[in-house]
């Protein structure tokens, strides 16, 4: 993914398990001997290309789709050894590129067709190709009509090799229609006027997104899955046919909060004014330059704390506003600096998608989140969203829905990065499994290492003690880390580590679903707020994320080395002592 922006209070996640969830539902559309191609051109539509495609490959991928030359090279300078296809015929000048990276044109002009083949024999190779063609979009592709001819005139050339031939469908989303049929009927009599000829086809494949979702008979070799394996629906039909999970989110933090005066104006032009008084206006660090267009302004919301917020003004090029209105009716907490708002995801029950946000600008999901993908490259933060795991026996499992005892058996002796071989124990976590409290910290030590639990050693000890400063015993809580095994001599978590871990941390936190979550050193409270702010700037202070708060302060084991932090994390334990008595539980707490 992009390297981090760490100046700036803005990202977008991407969550992987989503991503392979979704390349697992068009695997399941096949039969055991079709095959699967995902597209990933566009930088896999604005999610990554290289990580994406490592991804669908561990889910079932067979080969990979691009736009350009660059975009198939990236792939295999990242590590991708399936066969990788370009949608289009690139340029002459591409070819020897072509033959040294092992990446398949398109192809449906003569000139390019035998120029692959002139190139492919100087350098001692066959150039496999795709054929592309053209039944009635009016894009690319040799016309159906002439597709025997042209394979007569470039077949003898002993450079090249047809790998598969291909359409493409302009009204996959009306499969009833006319326009659908028709080009259905004129490349399968094409296909099969090749093969009567003697000429071998390869693989063959017309199906895309909605195509594959809606029309089965068309899968013959191959289905082509692109919009959907990010989560989008291609059409309206499609949502009736297949669940899909929404793979990118947006996010940005609070920069400033206001109340001005009743009637005072909002942004350049002042296209909205103060209603009243008592309204909180926000501001957040995203703007058109980001891919949040302009005409999105005063007409688009953003989540807060689960509820929708609406955006005041006109959006400027890096930032916008909203504005937090109260009334007796529906309360809503004003909001804090740092506090995280989502402008396009989930948050607790409430949800704005990429297809909501195509509706308000008068276009189509894919121009959204490519909009967002240029501002990903340009400056926005790439984060990586802790992915909702599959836990057998349950789909889209709800807040305590599942034991914790489900989540390690899930678990079970993990090999999901370098860590296993060095461990003794995995470090899962301990305590009460309906607990209000939940302690995160960084990841094991030795001594947890040994004995399979978080917190025995001299940390732990302090932590016991302190403990009962907040009115609390360790029966009471439940403790985990970021990470389940320790890495080798206590260094800092690292990103691959944090990532392979980090949808076991999500599940234990909706299992117990806590009211607060304290986190504990920066690793911790740098996962779970999504900021790279020292310690010491955040403690001090409780922060509202979504349905939970969050009490960031002092690892024990570093307040054990440092006795002004000790005094500060005492400090810190008191605050969240004197926050339970003011927020007792509810009497169905335990229910």
């Amino acid at each position: 993914m992009n390297k981090a922006d760490l100046t700036r209070w803005s990202w977008v996640e991407i969550d992987r398990g989503a991503l392979r969830r979704n390349t697992r539902a068009y695997k399941n559309l096949l039969n055991p001997r079709q095959r699967l191609c995902c597209v990933v051109k566009a930088d896999a539509y604005g999610h990554g290309a290289v990580e994406c495609a490592k991804i669908m490959y561990s889910a079932g991928a067979d080969m990979f789709a691009v736009a350009t030359v660059n975009e198939g090279v990236e792939l295999r300078q990242g590590g991708i050894t399936k066969p990788i296809l370009i949608l289009s015929e690139p340029p002459i000048e591409a070819i020897p590129t072509l033959l040294e990276f092992d990446i398949m044109p398109s192809v449906y002009t003569s000139d390019f067709a035998l120029a692959y083949g002139e190139c492919a024999v100087a350098a001692g190779k066959v150039g496999k190709y795709h054929l592309a063609i053209e039944t009635g979009m009016n894009r690319i592709g040799v016309h159906y009509t002439q597709v025997l001819d042209f394979v007569r005139g470039i077949n003898f050339h002993r450079g090249i090799q047809c790998d598969g031939v291909f359409t493409h469908f302009a009204t996959a989303d009306e499969p009833s229609g006319w326009d659908y049929k028709l080009q259905c009927q004129r490349f399968t009599e094409a296909v099969q006027a090749i093969k009567d000829a003697g000429f071998e086809c390869g693989i063959v494949h017309c199906a895309n997104t909605p195509s594959s979702m809606l029309d089965p008979s068309m899968h013959f070799d191959m289905i082509r899955a692109g919009v959907g394996l990010y989560g989008m629906q291609p059409c309206e039909l499609s949502g009736r046919v297949m669940q899909l999970d929404p793979v990118m989110s947006v996010h940005a933090r609070v920069t400033r909060v206001a109340h001005p005066a009743m009637g005072e104006g909002v942004g350049y032009g002042f296209t909205y004014r103060v209603p009243r008084t008592r309204v909180q206006i926000c501001t957040l660090p995203i703007g058109y330059a980001d891919g949040l267009s302009r005409t999105l302004s005063n007409r688009m919301d953003v989540l807060y704390r689960g509820e929708r917020v609406h955006q005041v003004g006109n959006i400027c090029m890096d930032q916008f506003m909203v504005a937090i209105q109260s009334n007796p009716a529906h309360e809503i907490p004003e909001a804090e600096y740092g506090d995280e708002m989502i402008i396009v995801g989930r948050d607790g029950d409430a949800e704005i998608t990429m297809d909501e946000m195509a509706r308000l600008r008068g276009t189509i999901n894919y121009e959204v989140v490519l909009r967002l993908w240029h501002a990903s490259r340009q400056g926005l933060r790439v984060g990586a969203a802790m992915g909702l795991m599959h836990i057998p026996g349950h789909n889209h499992q709800a807040p305590r829905e599942v034991a914790l005892e489900e989540i390690e058996a899930v678990l079970g002796d993990c090999h999901l990065c370098q860590l296993y071989q060095s461990r003794h124990n995995i470090v899962f976590g301990v305590g009460n499994p309906r607990a209000r409290v939940m302690f995160i910290g960084e990841a094991p030590g030795r001594n947890e290492d040994l004995q399979g639990e978080p917190f025995v050693g001299a940390a732990g000890e302090d932590l016991n003690g302190i403990l009962s400063l907040a009115g609390l015993k360790r029966e009471d809580v439940y403790i985990a880390n970021v990470l389940k095994c320790r890495p080798p001599g206590n260094r800092n978590p690292r990103p691959e580590e944090v990532l392979a871990c980090s949808p076991f941390l999500r599940e234990q936190i909706r299992s117990i679903w806590p009211d607060i979550i304290v986190t504990l050193g920066n690793p911790a409270t740098h996962f779970v707020l999504k900021t790279e702010i020292g310690i010491t700037k955040l403690r001090g202070r409780f922060h509202q994320m979504g349905h939970f708060v969050v009490m960031p302060t002092f690892h024990p084991a570093a307040a054990l080395r440092n006795p002004a932090w000790q005094e500060l994390l005492e400090e810190d334990f008191k605050m969240l002592g004197d926050y339970l008595e003011r927020h007792p539980a509810p009497e169905d707490a335990s229910e």
